[in-house]
Order: structure tokens, then C-alpha cells, then sequence
């Protein structure tokens, strides 16, 4: 018996006038909806000696309205007809977003039951050669193409290494079949040789790349799934506190030194050779009111799947393209719920879902097409399910990759754990 929601996403796949999936999710804080949340924080301008919280903040955004159909994909009105317009603020980013799914599907691969292919960057090798406890424990590490930044041209992989010697990025590009030789895959991966990008990167046909440079040709895929959580009519809330120094404190009257054997020292009076105890850490830690959350009206997250990008993807026949876009739309449905399940983002911010729905555009048409979802187990079904439908016309994922670090990247590692665990000092801010 075949699954439903397979046929589902098959069906409207193959329909040319069906553009994409969306998907909205209404939530409100853990603590209810006039509980304030904290958004992430990015930098600031570098002139900002005071280091103040930086958010993504737009102080007058359009407000979405509600339609008959429950979705919001209008814009509200005043009763005069213009725009309503009211604070907005991002709570969580498209990057973020989709880092946080595609992560979930590399760590939660036992829930799919599935074993996606990609590249795992080893640290293993590079730890055992070191005597310095420290550099091991940092060199002792184990990332993949669906975690690192760049995904498969990320500089991690490119600058590693498969055979302890050669660098990836060394290597002669000739034989794209051969699994010796991923600079070759890599490079041969593209949106028109999708057959391969599908086996190798899957997560590449998601949430894009860029080739840019190193290689004659440049290859690059926009991003297909989009994902963003924001707060609408959101409200600044200031706060501030000030950490007592349990053990009493010290005065800034006296002088501290460390030395290169990360010794302290201290004298009575601080002269132009010590510092303030407070650099090292001894004190209280006071920080300034300022605004660090928001109270929202409305905090909504909108999600796409683009088909037109997933159908600019070039395979060896119609049956592939059909196949392999059935499995990726599944997939992000995937990724979409691993991540999101549990409705927190960071501290300070813990949502939780309480509305949700997911429609398919069709051109010539406002009204989004119902998509019914039970949960990931009917995804997860409908995923195993259309990947041996791939794996009948020729395509199926390949067995991930392990590389180590080369010796220059590792380098990189130790000169890091070099350089902090000589830091002695500590930021006030």
C-alpha cells in the first residue's frame, strides 16, 4: 500500500502550476502571550564602545491579517484602508532556521531511519598525535557537511584531507565516480549534474551553496526551503541585573598581575604596571538596564518551499527529477519538524506552537491548497517510502565520507587553544 502524503507530494510535484509549500506557525511564549522573549543578538556597530545588544528590530513593518481561511498572508488594514504598520522583530533568522533543520536531520538520522550521505570532517588522527591535553580535546572533533557553514565547499572540507597527506583541494578533479577523489565530486556536483548532487550533497539541494572560487566553474544553488520566526507588534522590554561576587569582592584599589604561567598576583595599590582585579574576574559583574526582549502581538513563523528552485535541478531523466524532488520536499518536511519540535531557541525564548498549517501555491490562485501533515511519523513513512522510488529509477544516496584534518588545519585548531588558554583577562561587558 503506498502512502498517502507520498502521493500527495508527489501529485502536486509533478503539477507545473503548483509553485511551492508554505507553512505558518502561530506560537506564543512558554510563559503566555504577554510574556516578553529574548531575539538573538548580532553585532554592533564597531564604533559602539558600549557594546550595546544589537537586534534585528524594524521600528514600523506591515502587520499580517488574517483571511477567511485562517491563513495570514494579508496585510492589515486601518478603517481607512491604509496599511497597518507596528514594530517588528526578528526572533529567529532565515540562516538560523535552516541550520537548525538541517543539523536535526544529520543528528536525528536514527528517527528517520535513513543514512544520508555527506562528508565527515575527523579530528581523531590529529588528537592522538598531540601531547598537550587540551589540544586534543579540541582537536578531537567530528563535523559535517550538513553542520559546517559552506556545507560541502565548505573550507573545513575543501583544506582536509583523505589520504593524511594531500589536501582536498590538492588533489587532480578527474574521476567524479570515484569516491577517492572528492575534490572531483565536489566540483562535478552542480545543478546540472543534479544526479550527483542529490547522491552526495541532498542538503545542498536544500538550503543552497556557492562554489565560488578554486574551480573553472562556479556553481551555486539559491536556497529552496526559507524559514523565519518573527514577532509582530513587538514591544521593547528593558531589564537589567547586577552579579554579587559571592566571596565578598575586591577593590579596584589594589593592583593584579598573571604571568606567562598564568600565576596571580597581587599588591596593595595598583600602579601602571597591574590591573583591576575586576579584569580577571574578581567583583561584581553590574551590567546596565537596556532592552533585551520584546513582547510580541503576534509571533509567527513563515516557511516556503520553493519548486522552481527544486525544478531547476537537472537530472538524466523526467522519472529521476520526479523521484528526487518527491524525497527533498519530504526532507525539509523532515528537518522542519526535527527542529521545531520542542519550541526552544535560546535563553530567554521558549515557544510554544499552537496554530498550525501548510497549503500548496498554485499560480492563478490566492488560496493556498490544504496540505494535512499527522506528525513526522507520517513524514517519516512517506520520506523511507519515496527514496525507494528513487532508488527504481537509479538514484539513492550515497555512503557518507570521513576525511581528517589536515596538518594546516590543525595547526589552526592548536594555534586557538594556544592563544585563549593564555587569556587572563575577561570581558566586562
Amino acid at each position: 500500500m503506498t502512502n498517502t502524503l507520498k502521493d500527495t507530494v508527489r501529485a502536486h510535484i509533478s503539477d507545473p502550476s503548483v509553485s511551492g509549500l508554505i507553512g505558518e506557525v502561530e506560537y506564543e511564549p512558554l510563559g503566555g502571550r504577554s510574556a516578553a522573549v529574548a531575539p538573538p543578538t548580532y553585532a554592533g556597530d564597531v564604533a559602539d564602545k558600549k557594546k550595546a545588544l544589537t537586534h534585528a528590530y524594524t521600528q514600523s513593518a506591515f502587520v499580517p491579517a488574517r483571511r477567511g481561511d485562517g491563513w495570514l498572508l494579508d496585510i492589515a488594514q486601518y478603517p481607512d484602508g491604509a496599511p497597518r504598520t507596528a514594530p517588528r522583530v526578528v526572533i529567529d533568522s532565515v540562516g538560523s532556521q535552516s541550520g537548525r533543520a538541517e543539523t536535526a536531520l544529520w543528528t536525528e538520522q536514527s528517527r528517520l531511519n535513513v543514512r544520508l550521505p555527506g562528508i565527515v570532517v575527523s579530528g581523531t588522527a590529529a588528537a592522538e598525535s598531540s601531547d598537550d591535553p587540551a589540544v586534543r580535546r579540541a582537536l578531537d572533533i567530528n563535523v559535517s557537511s550538513w553542520e559546517l557553514a559552506h556545507r560541502h565547499v565548505d573550507a573545513w572540507i575543501r583544506f582536509a584531507t583523505q589520504d593524511g597527506t594531500t589536501q582536498i583541494w590538492q588533489q587532480t578533479a578527474t574521476d567524479a565516480g570515484s569516491t577517492d577523489n572528492l575534490k572531483a565530486i565536489i566540483t562535478a556536483a552542480s545543478p546540472e549534474n543534479a544526479n550527483l548532487l542529490f547522491s552526495h550533497f541532498p542538503n545542498a539541494c536544500l538550503y543552497g551553496f556557492w562554489l565560488s572560487s578554486g574551480v573553472a566553474a562556479r556553481h551555486r544553488l539559491a536556497r529552496a526551503y526559507s524559514s523565519e520566526i518573527t514577532g509582530f507588534g513587538a514591544h521593547a522590554v528593558a531589564a537589567g541585573a547586577t552579579k554579587l561576587d559571592a566571596a565578598g569582592g575586591a577593590s579596584n584599589e589594589s593592583g593584579a598581575t598573571v604571568n606567562d604561567a598564568l600565576q596571580l598576583t597581587v599588591e596593595a595599590k595598583r600602579t601602571t604596571k597591574t590591573k583591576r582585579p575586576s579584569e580577571f574576574g574578581f567583583g561584581q559583574v553590574p551590567n546596565h538596564p537596556e532592552d533585551r526582549a520584546y513582547v510580541c502581538e503576534l509571533i509567527l513563523q513563515q516557511t516556503s518551499l520553493s519548486l522552481q528552485v527544486l525544478r531547476s535541478l537537472k537530472y538524466d531523466s523526467p522519472e529521476q527529477a520526479t523521484a528526487a524532488t518527491t524525497v527533498l520536499t519530504l526532507l525539509a518536511l523532515a528537518g522542519h519538524y526535527l527542529s521545531s519540535q520542542d519550541g526552544f531557541l535560546r535563553s530567554g525564548c521558549s515557544l510554544v506552537a499552537v496554530d498550525e498549517r501548510w497549503g500548496w501555491r498554485r499560480r492563478g490562485s490566492r488560496t493556498p491548497g490544504p496540505l494535512v501533515i499527522s506528525g513526522l511519523d507520517e513524514i517519516v513513512d512517506a520520506l523511507r517510502e519515496a527514496l525507494a522510488d528513487a532508488e527504481a529509477t537509479g538514484l539513492s544516496f550515497a555512503a557518507p565520507v570521513t576525511v581528517g584534518l589536515s596538518d594546516a588545519e590543525a595547526g589552526l585548531i592548536t594555534a586557538r587553544v594556544t592563544t585563549e588558554i593564555t587569556k587572563t583577562t575577561i570581558d566586562e561587558g
